[in-house]
């Protein structure tokens, strides 16, 4: 079952999730004194709009043209933005603040619903989740015994087609997480003596492979394989039951 409409602010130009030009987070850079003002605005603007398509309020995850993000749509006409490639475009605003997309095609599936987004000759993809995705702050660990400094952190990039991400915590703790299957799993890991060297135990299985690991990124050395992940500000997590969108 597919269902197409123009989004008024359809997402839209999830050119906002890159271009170098995007506009502040809030409309005309307002600066919001309390909740309540804010949450008057936003409704103001919503009422002023239409809102969204029916369709289109939760949370979807997906790329677009060079980046990764998670971006939700709230009944009060909000929207918010956390790309996971490039924090610094992260963005909370309303639909007024957002231009139209040149089509958007909503899509049921045996997988889940998908939204698919085409924009000045550039398509994504997106696929709903059950609440949004958020970036959390980077721990202070210390590496353990049997653990390269130098892989403690959180690094993210796509890997077999689908964005992941996976953080390596300084007691031998591992985390990979697949944002949009919202799926976490969690397993341990030694390094070699002097690096280079990885083994992890995830799902019942043993993950063996030489790596890179550099001050901003970390590549896995896979037989058929070399996929390199950046270094991330902090682990995405999926915000508190509270928090859902309905």
């Amino acid at each position: 079952m597919k269902k197409t409409s123009r989004l008024l602010g359809a997402l839209l130009a999830l050119c906002l999730l890159l271009s170098l030009s995007a506009a502040p987070a809030l409309a005309e850079n307002v600066q919001y004194t309390s909740p309540a003002q804010a949450e008057s605005a936003y409704r103001e603007e919503f009422a002023e709009t239409g809102g969204w398509p029916p369709e289109s309020i939760g949370s979807w995850v997906g790329f677009y043209m060079h980046t990764w993000g998670c971006w939700s749509f709230y009944p009060d006409g909000r929207h918010v933005l956390t790309n996971f490639d490039m924090p610094s475009y992260n963005m909370i605003g309303t639909s007024k603040n957002l231009e139209p997309a040149d089509e958007v095609t909503y899509e049921t599936t045996g997988e889940g619903d998908l939204w698919h987004l085409y924009d000045n000759e550039n398509r994504g993809e997106f696929r709903k989740v059950s609440m949004p995705w958020v970036r959390l702050k980077e721990e202070e660990e210390t590496a353990a015994a049997g653990v390269d400094p130098a892989i403690v952190g959180t690094f993210g990039g796509k890997m077999d087609e689908v964005y992941v991400e996976w953080t390596f915590h300084g007691d031998g703790r591992v985390t990979r997480v697949t944002p949009q299957l919202e799926l976490t799993e969690n397993g341990a890991f030694l390094t070699g003596v002097d690096g280079g060297e990885l083994a992890i135990l995830l799902g019942g299985k043993i993950i063996k492979c030489e790596y890179t690991a550099r001050k901003s990124s970390l590549t896995f050395k896979f037989p058929d394989s070399h996929p390199t992940l950046i270094k991330r500000a902090g682990p995405l997590a999926q915000v508190p039951e509270q928090w859902r969108i309905e």
